[in-house]
């Protein structure tokens, strides 16, 4: 895996995540901004992406989840003008309905559902658990209408990617497109990743992949190119508008 991504990543960002060497990812979607409707944003922290979405999107509505109650409160500060067209559910996605604990760090962005693993504390010195907060747990089918096409689906859940994509296959069926950022640094068992599981799901639901961005090297880069994460973007096969 390692090799195949040295292969088509160029030299340049190895030394640095390249968020800032490519477009937007809505950017290189396919879509007209017109014929975007229904956008998804799983893991919303404090709005970014829903905003961008709203900006690029003139006819879309934003469906955003975030259990972090201080990362919410920004979102809906940070949505003022738009509360008509972005709702806010505050609460966690999985693959079942649950209570569970939402593991606080000191960074907000990297708050997870999963303990720190040894391999992230490694490669972010500047996160650290600080403490636990109780946070409602639901699926991505269960909150979702069924009659309903998704345009774009962001996931960003720090470690809980596979267990989001579980709990919404009904809506995989009905979703055009799927940007998910896939942390190798929250597997706890180098030898048990969760991406070969997340590329083979989305697999099986007929997606393919349409291309990989904010490629994030291991830190300090290392000599093979060693990554932490990268966003990946899939296409639905099966839709044929998609």
């Amino acid at each position: 895996m390692k090799k195949f991504f040295a292969r088509i990543v160029p030299k340049s960002w190895q030394q640095q995540p390249i968020a800032s060497q490519l477009r937007h990812p809505f950017s290189a979607l396919p879509l007209s901004p017109q014929d975007v409707h229904l956008v998804v944003d799983v893991g919303a922290f404090t709005g970014h992406y829903a905003l961008h979405a709203a900006q690029s999107y003139p006819n879309a509505t934003i469906v955003a989840f975030e259990p972090t109650p201080t990362s919410a409160k920004k979102f809906r500060e940070n949505m003022a003008n738009l509360e008509s067209r972005v709702t806010l559910h505050e609460c966690a996605l999985s693959e079942k309905d649950s209570q569970s604990q939402l593991h606080v760090t000191t960074t907000s962005a990297a708050n997870s559902l999963h303990l720190q693993s040894r391999e992230h504390a490694e490669q972010n010195p500047h996160v650290r658990q600080v403490g636990s907060t109780d946070v409602s747990v639901r699926t991505l089918d269960g909150m979702l209408s069924t009659n309903d096409t998704v345009d774009i689906l962001k996931i960003d859940v720090e470690g809980e990617e596979l267990a989001v994509l579980h709990g919404g296959v009904g809506t995989l069926a009905r979703t055009r497109f799927v940007i998910i950022e896939i942390s190798l640094a929250r597997d706890n068992d180098p030898s048990k990743q969760a991406v070969f599981k997340i590329f083979s799901l989305l697999q099986q639901a007929g997606f393919g992949l349409y291309g990989l961005i904010d490629i994030y090297p291991l830190s300090p880069p290392q000599p093979n190119l060693g990554m932490a994460q990268f966003d990946a973007i899939f296409r639905n096969t099966r839709l044929s508008d998609a």
